[in-house]
Formats: structure tokens, sequence, C-alpha cells
């Protein structure tokens, strides 16, 4: 038997408003779908509601799998519309209501909250409109157009003087979305965004700009500009905490592996075979292997 939720929803009139869940090993077709609803309702007209099931994009709802005809609300009660839809075993979907309550105090269902890990709750705990609104442009700081953008910024700025570096950087952000859209689309699939994108992208961008400009100035902005997209992404409910931390440990990883492998010294050439002295055409920069380059000589 269903249970009822322990929370009644708020402004959901005009709103549409929606659950995600996952189906168990056996799912199917579906004959009916039912939301309850709290009282009071409005007045008819505005007494309607419809549902609908959409399947799940990374965590959004994306394309409309079924929907049912619009009902009239009953307070205090279940409602139930017939629906056909037939859902796969095992994926994530998502359960949409929508109201045409002309107030909002009307028209809107119960819910029981799914409390997140004691980081989540915490940065969770004081909710206002402006701050979810200041974070929602925080967060999309670490967006795919704005992360990608900085990062060829930067390699434009030592594409001339370190042409492999640049080609290196870009090489490991896109290897890094790779592995993170791998991990998410397989072992993670359905149950979570981990790794978090946004935690990921701006990681790696802060810790390219610290290879770029390697100034404490540099290193600082790139620390406090993670730890702003990351403390956003969670208050938004983008993102659980383990997401974000996840996504900026891979993140660094591949940046730090990139930045490694662009500053590693060029090998010294091999003796001549003749003379035992370095080719001339090359250049060394390790002082050990010159010295012992020149004993050999001199034997």
């Amino acid at each position: 038997q269903a249970a009822v939720g322990s929370t009644v929803d708020s402004n959901d009139s005009g709103n549409i408003n929606g659950s995600r869940f996952i189906t168990g090993l056996r799912a199917g077709a579906v004959a009916s779908i039912s939301v309850f609803v709290a009282g009071p309702i409005d007045h008819a007209p505005n007494d309607k509601f419809q549902l609908a099931i959409y399947d799940d994009a990374h965590g959004a709802p994306h394309h409309r799998v079924a929907a049912t005809a619009s009902g009239s609300l009953v307070a205090d009660a279940w409602n139930t519309l017939p629906i056909d839809a037939v859902l796969r075993p095992q994926t994530a979907y998502w359960m949409m209501y929508n109201s045409n309550g002309s107030r909002a105090e009307v028209n809107n269902p119960t819910f029981t909250p799914v409390n997140g890990n004691l980081i989540d709750d915490a940065v969770r705990s004081h909710r206002s409109p402006r701050l979810h609104d200041i974070a929602d442009r925080i967060t999309a700081v670490g967006d795919n157009i704005p992360t990608t953008v900085a990062l060829i910024v930067l390699c434009a700025l030592v594409v001339r003087r370190r042409r492999r570096a640049a080609v290196l950087l870009v090489a490991g952000f896109g290897a890094a979305l790779l592995i993170a859209l791998l991990l998410r689309e397989t072992v993670f699939s359905p149950y979570g965004l981990y790794p978090s994108g946004h935690a990921l992208r701006t990681t790696y961008v802060a810790v390219a700009l610290a290879f770029v400009v390697p100034r404490r100035g540099a290193r600082v902005v790139g620390a406090l500009l993670v730890a702003a997209v990351a403390l956003a992404a969670v208050y938004v409910g983008g993102h659980h905490a383990d997401e974000v931390v996840g996504g900026s440990l891979l993140g660094w990883a591949m940046a730090t592996a990139a930045t490694a492998f662009a500053t590693k010294p060029t090998r010294a050439p091999a003796p001549s075979p003749v003379t035992g002295a370095p080719a001339p055409a090359a250049a060394t920069t390790d002082r050990g292997h010159e010295a012992r380059a020149d004993e050999t000589v001199g034997v």
C-alpha cells in the first residue's frame, strides 16, 4: 500500500512538479497513476490536474513517455487517473504533476523528503529564493561552455611558447569528460550523477590556471572558484556532496597528469659512438648527465 507523503508541497499551482524514481528488476505496463493531494483544493474550474511520466536524462526529465487526461481533484485523498505506458526495468523515470490552481496554497500534493548526507543537509539548511538564485548563477560557471572557453583562452596564452602543453591540456580535458561520461553511463547509471561534471570541469580549469599563471594569486582564485561551484551545485540540489568530491578528484587527477607531462624535460641525446660526446644539435638540462658525458670524453 502506498504511503502518504509526510510533507505538503507549496506553490505547485501553474507549475509542473516532478519526482524521480527508478523501476525495479521487473517493470512493464502501467495502467494508472496516483497522487495524494492535500487540502485546500481550488474552486472549479481551477481544480483540474494532470499526470505524466517522463524518461530521465542525466538527472532531469527528458522526453514524455505517456500522459493522462485531466481530472478533478479531491482534497486529502489519492487522485488516480488511467495511463498507458510501458516502463523498462532498472531505469530512471519522472512522475510529473500539473494543476491549474490559481493560488500558491491550493492543489498541493504531499511528498516525503529524501535525506542526504550530513554535508548535503548542512549546505541546504538555510533556504531562500535569493540564495537559490545566486547559487544557480554560480553553478552555471561550471557548465560546459564557460569552462571550455576558459580552457581555450588559457591554452591560447601558452600555445606559441609551449605548444605541447596546450595540446596536452586540451587532450586531458577531453579524456576527463569521457571518463566521467563512461562512469555515469555504466557503473552508476541510473542511480546518480557521479562524478559531478560541474566540479570536474571547474577543478580542471583551476589547475590549468595555476599552471599557465604560476602565481599564488592564481591558485587562490582557482581554489575559491572550485569551492564556490561545488557548494552551489549541492545547494541547488543538482548534486550530492560525494558526486562533487568525485568530480573534483577526477578533474584534479587528469589536469595534474596533463601538466606533469607538459613540464617533463626532454631526454638528453645519446653520446656519439665515435667521440663519446653528445650530439651537437640537441641540448639537455640534466647537469648530472652532462658531467658524466665529460668524464667519458676525458677517458
